[in-house]
């Protein structure tokens, strides 16, 4: 119910970061794809419906598999089932848990350059040490050769926020 409810709040005139990621990633996803180069693996931290991802999935043509990681398991499979129906030729390994406790990805992506998602400016909303802890963590996770495309915010009035 949370996953619904949150897709819901992105719909909202008021709630101006989806809208404004979406318009920055349409006009950057073929330059990330190139910067990603070819045979990488995608994996988002906090997928939801994954809407924005799918921006990045139809420019990384040569992408080789997709992990998105969210907490609700249903929404999760739902997700999932209508991405391999659009993409059919790419893998999609969904991990189902907490992105701030994920220690391992799916074996079948071992040996893949890792690009990691965190979209949204969620970062914003944890403390510096939880901050810290989930950079470090997706550090070790993406690899030497990895990277990581971060959604974050200015600095915005707290009334603008509360809307």
């Amino acid at each position: 119910r949370g996953s619904a409810l949150f897709d819901a709040i992105c719909e909202l005139p008021e709630y101006y970061p989806t809208r404004t990621e979406t318009a920055i990633l349409r006009d950057c996803a073929d330059d990330i794809a190139g910067l990603a180069g070819s045979g990488c693996v995608l994996v988002e931290y906090g997928s939801g419906s994954s809407v924005k991802t799918r921006l990045l999935l139809d420019a990384m043509h040569d992408l080789d598999g997709y992990v998105p990681i969210d907490i609700s398991r249903r929404h999760l499979e739902t997700t999932a089932a209508r991405l391999r129906r659009d993409h059919p030729g790419l893998r999609v390994e969904p991990v189902c848990g907490d992105y701030m406790a994920v220690d391992a990805l799916p074996p079948s992506i071992n040996g893949r350059r890792r690009i990691g998602f965190f979209p949204g400016s969620t970062i914003g909303n944890l403390t510096p040490d939880e901050a810290t802890a989930f950079l470090r963590r997706a550090r070790r996770l993406l690899r030497d050769d990895g990277a990581l495309i971060l959604g974050v915010d200015l600095k915005k009035d707290h009334r603008r926020l509360h809307d």
